[in-house]
């Protein structure tokens, strides 16, 4: 049944936009509602993308790290993401999202535990280490955090 007509559009009791009875009508309509709708959710989505690009530019800016350090892809995503917390401490799920490592295919958490295994290795003889908060996440302390600084200021230099 129909409540009112909002804006030359039937709306019903359950707020959702009706169609006339009006079989040639309900063709037009009905592709012109679909229409807008799917505009309406691409622009939701485009806006959604955006949010998401600015937020893990947030946690985890693209760095250049030394290329003596040997560091892959996803272990310069953790690193970045890392260094880029104010207080040095990620949670493993964080980790995992600034690296994009969950997926149905993975467990995100053995992923983001062997990317700081082959990080602590790679980054122990210059001086930088990885702290693990079982079952929290995993924290940079803050004279890592100065080694990685020089660092960036020394090759960004």
């Amino acid at each position: 049944m129909l409540r009112e007509v909002q804006h030359g559009r039937h709306v019903g009791d359950d707020g959702l936009e009706e169609l006339p009875n009006d079989p040639g009508r309900t063709t037009k309509s009905a592709d012109a509602v679909l229409e807008r709708q799917n505009a309406e959710l691409r622009a939701r989505n485009d806006l959604l993308e955006e949010e998401i690009r600015q937020l893990r530019k947030t946690l985890a800016p693209r760095l250049l790290f030394p290329l003596s350090w040997h560091l892959n892809r996803g272990e310069t995503s953790v690193l970045a993401c890392l260094y880029a917390s104010p207080d040095g401490f990620r949670s493993t799920a964080m980790l995992g999202t600034c690296a994009e490592t969950f997926s149905a295919d993975s467990d995100g958490a053995k992923v983001v535990s062997a990317r700081i295994f082959n990080l602590r290795n790679k980054l122990r003889p210059f001086g930088i280490r990885i702290i693990t908060r079982h079952g929290e996440g995993y924290v940079l302390p803050p004279d890592s955090q100065a080694i990685i600084e020089a660092a960036l200021r020394k090759e960004n230099a």
